[in-house]
């Protein structure tokens, strides 16, 4: 998660991709989405949001930009925001589950 991170920090026309990567490394770690989320507390909303970012807005950094019909647009700087804070936030949430004691609602 944390190369993922820095790719994305150092390659700005995939940043988006890399980003990802960091969703899909907690999706695969804890089974999948919903268990990752529930573990982690992050909120559906955030999840969604960061998975609509990544991968169905018609972005240059996205992706599926190939996939998109019609023209591609550069994310904004809003829009990078958004993800690389939801992507922090997601490492954040696991490097704390990670320091949690055995028994202490570690799953």
């Amino acid at each position: 998660m944390l190369q993922s991170n820095d790719k994305a920090a150092n390659d700005p026309e995939n940043e988006l991709v890399y980003l990802y990567e960091i969703r899909d490394a907690l999706s695969t770690n804890f089974g999948d989405d919903r268990k990752a989320r529930t573990v982690l507390s992050i909120t559906k909303s955030q999840w969604s949001r960061f998975g609509n970012l990544c991968n169905n807005e018609p972005l240059r950094q996205g992706r599926h930009r190939g996939e998109a019909l019609g023209m591609l647009r550069d994310a904004t700087a809003a829009e990078l925001k958004e993800a690389r804070d939801i992507a922090g936030a997601m490492i954040k949430a696991y490097l704390d589950y990670l320091e949690k004691p055995p028994g202490q609602t570690r799953r």
